[in-house]
């Protein structure tokens, strides 16, 4: 019931944004003192992504759905998808067609809309839960007023950042057209930098969600804690020059020698040496790390775990690990300790 409501107020906030945003569009441009050489194709481009408005709801909504049942790989899919189309529609219709920054505008608003449909497919041909009866499709305000409640505030607080980028374009407008590129080219690397937080941020909201709604409300306090120390950590990554081999390492750590592992699915020396070393010890340290869960296996246990899924490590960095930890009371002194986290805090001091 909650996701058939969430649907209806989604078609009607894209309705109306639509039509506003269409309607008022040459006046905020105008408002916005956008240099006269540009404004024109500054509107032709900017009221057909706003045109577009339906379809960014639409992928929105379903990718959220979809994260939401515990599957976040097939949303990213999709928008993997949509990118590559966006980009040959650009070519397409810019290039072969001489559509200009209208051919720029329409190629995004397709391919959000491909990639929306194409999530809304998966999802009810996926995941048969979601196919609401005649009860649950029912307007339900007491359900709407919930949704408004939770949803409103995180637009809120995306928009306090859009508003201050709108405040900045408005003065850098007043420069001239050569300026508004300059920032526009910068902006978009700004942006990719800060694609994380927006993971970060994306990823809280439905972790908290499925949490709320599986009445574990401890697990919500440490997930963001967990977050914001992945948070730090990057803003400290992103904003020092550090060695790449440190780079390497915090980067390439999760990637198995088979392949299977994350970001990148690499294979064998397609990851960096350090990668592979630090995979090695990152399972091993997990595995005789005392967790919330469970108790930190021996040495001999953790061993034979990782000898069964061998074939996620480098065999000679997995061999020369062991030498190294048998020798001199390595592994004595870690065991001592009984858990990895305290020998490194006691390091530290």
């Amino acid at each position: 019931a909650f996701m058939v409501n969430a649907i209806y107020l989604s078609a009607i906030f894209a309705v109306v944004m639509t039509a506003v945003t269409v309607v008022f569009c040459r006046p905020i441009l105008e408002l916005m003192r956008t240099p006269d050489n540009i404004i024109d194709g500054a509107y032709l481009y900017i009221v057909i992504i706003f045109a577009g408005i339906p379809a960014t709801y639409l992928y929105n909504l379903i990718s959220a759905i979809i994260r939401s049942m515990g599957d976040s790989k097939t949303p990213v899919v999709f928008l993997v998808i949509s990118s590559v189309m966006n980009i040959a529609l650009d070519l397409v219709f810019i290039i072969n067609l001489h559509l200009g920054v209208a051919g720029a505008s329409l190629a995004t608003v397709i391919s959000q809309a491909v990639s929306g449909i194409g999530c809304l497919i998966y999802s009810w041909k996926k995941f048969e839960i979601l196919h609401p009866d005649a009860e649950e499709r029912r307007w339900n305000s007491s359900y709407m007023k919930t949704l408004c409640g939770m949803g409103v505030p995180m637009g809120l607080q995306y928009s306090i950042t859009a508003i201050g980028s709108v405040i900045l374009q408005s003065a850098v407008n007043t420069l001239g057209s050569n300026a508004v590129a300059s920032m526009t080219a910068g902006s978009k690397i700004g942006m990719f930098f800060c694609c994380p937080f927006d993971a970060m941020g994306s990823t809280m909201a439905t972790y908290g969600g499925q949490n709320v709604g599986a009445k574990k409300m401890d697990r919500i306090s440490k997930g963001l804690k967990a977050c914001s120390m992945l948070g730090i950590g990057y803003a400290i990554l992103a904003d020092y020059d550090y060695d790449q081999t440190v780079l390497d390492a915090v980067l390439y750590h999760h990637e198995h020698h088979d392949g299977t592992g994350y970001p990148h699915n690499l294979v064998g020396k397609q990851i960096p040496l350090v990668g592979r070393i630090m995979h090695v010890c990152d399972i091993f340290g997990a595995l005789i790390s005392n967790r919330d869960y469970r108790e930190g296996f021996d040495v001999e246990t953790a061993l034979d775990i990782m000898i069964d899924e061998v074939k996620n490590f480098d065999m000679k960095v997995f061999l020369a690990f062991q030498r190294v930890a048998f020798s001199d009371g390595v592994m004595e002194t870690v065991m001592e300790k009984g858990n990895l986290d305290e020998l490194f805090e006691e390091e530290q001091e």
